[in-house]
């Protein structure tokens, strides 16, 4: 079982994220605004996130880590604002047009991944099946962009 948790909590972090975008979606149509939704989540979380690395026992020398160094630091700032400036423009697509389409659309960050991590970490994660999925998924989205 644990040789598959992985992809169990993937395929759970998948469903979890759709639910979250229709009901960001419903939310929206009802006019609150991306900024102010992520406000909002993100104070409900900050407890939460408290509370479950405290349980873990996860926070244990964290702070140590983090201040290791200037590189660590900034490492950490720009993923962060990576994490913020991603949620903020999928609920603005979502916003502008749908859940579904706003998803079928950011589908395609895998391949964003398999191309930094080749070019930051020097690492080839990607094989030819999982090559020719990414130009299906490209292939798709444009299908979806032209027809929509």
């Amino acid at each position: 079982m644990s040789a598959h948790l992985w992809f169990i909590y993937a395929l759970t972090a998948a469903v979890m994220w759709g639910l979250g975008y229709v009901i960001s979606e419903k939310l929206m149509r009802v006019g609150m605004t991306p900024a102010f939704m992520m406000v909002i989540s993100n104070i409900l979380m900050l407890p939460v996130l408290i509370a479950i690395t405290a349980y873990l026992d996860h926070g244990k020398g964290q702070w140590q880590l983090f201040f290791t160094s200037k590189e660590m630091i900034l490492l950490t700032l720009a993923m962060s604002a990576l994490v913020i400036g991603g949620n903020l423009l999928i609920l603005s697509s979502i916003n502008e047009k749908n859940a579904t389409l706003a998803s079928l659309i950011e589908i395609t960050y895998p391949i964003f991944t398999c191309l930094f991590a080749w070019i930051f970490l020097k690492e080839t994660q990607i094989n030819w099946p999982q090559a020719v999925g990414g130009l299906l998924i490209f292939s798709g989205v444009g299908l979806i962009y032209l027809k929509s």
